[in-house]
């Protein structure tokens, strides 16, 4: 990422005491960093971005957000460039893998990248990729099929229950919602402080008081649900 990083600056126009000669072999070495193959694509665009990145428009997430549709694009047409890389998709160095899930939510209409995504998707970043790809269908108007999933998962013990989670805060909030999530406490696949990622998406913004109290209730300790209770209808 240094490397590519420097040579990009050296590309830069604005750079200066860079001769034509310099500036054609910093272009040969940058090619030759970024890649040509699709994990080498994907990794960056999706992963770590450099300074340069960050001064331009993929900073500000539409050049980054065109690249992943791309890349998406690529793997509907040919799945086998981005099944090896799924694991790579769901680890931490894969920083902007929202974009990305976003837009293979967008584009699967027929749901095949969904179980793919459930076999590796292990931990919070996980989830957080289950959350962006679903959200993205629910956004395509796929609601009954994003439902009935979510139904599914909460019955089945291997789904993570934070998956479950993410994709509920991304949603319009209803009772419905809120039961899945009480259910999967109850199951020990959620903690309690968890359901406090509520609070990163439109479920207290646009909840009605009853379901916001029957959440807070869950979440605190006896001794604090008066308190926090009488704070929230204040």
């Amino acid at each position: 990422v240094a490397l590519r990083g420097a040579l990009a600056d050296a590309l830069a126009p604005d750079c200066p005491n860079v001769t034509n000669v310099g500036r054609d072999m910093a272009q040969t070495l940058y090619d030759q960093v970024t890649g040509s193959r699709y994990g080498d694509r994907l990794r960056r665009w999706v992963g770590t971005w450099t300074h340069s990145d960050r001064s331009s428009e993929y900073d500000r997430g539409k050049g980054v957000t065109r690249r992943c549709e791309e890349l998406v694009n690529e793997a509907m047409r040919q799945p086998g460039l981005l099944e090896p890389e799924l694991p790579w998709l769901v680890g931490i160095e894969a920083e902007h893998a929202g974009h990305f899930a976003r837009a293979l939510g967008a584009a699967d209409e027929g749901h095949f990248w969904l179980d793919r995504l459930l076999a590796v998707a292990d931990g919070e970043r996980g989830a957080g990729v289950l959350g962006a790809y679903m959200g993205a269908r629910w956004e395509a108007g796929d609601e009954a099929w994003v439902r009935d999933t979510l139904d599914e998962w909460v019955a089945d013990a291997a789904v993570p229950g934070k998956a479950v989670l993410e994709v509920s805060r991304l949603l319009p909030p209803s009772r419905t919602q809120v039961d899945r999530l009480l259910a999967l406490v109850g199951q020990g696949r959620l903690q309690r402080t968890d359901l406090t990622a509520l609070a990163w998406g439109p479920f207290l913004a646009e909840s009605p008081t009853s379901l916001v109290f029957q959440v807070v209730d869950v979440m605190l300790q006896d001794e604090w649900r008066d308190r926090i209770g009488g704070l929230l209808m204040f």
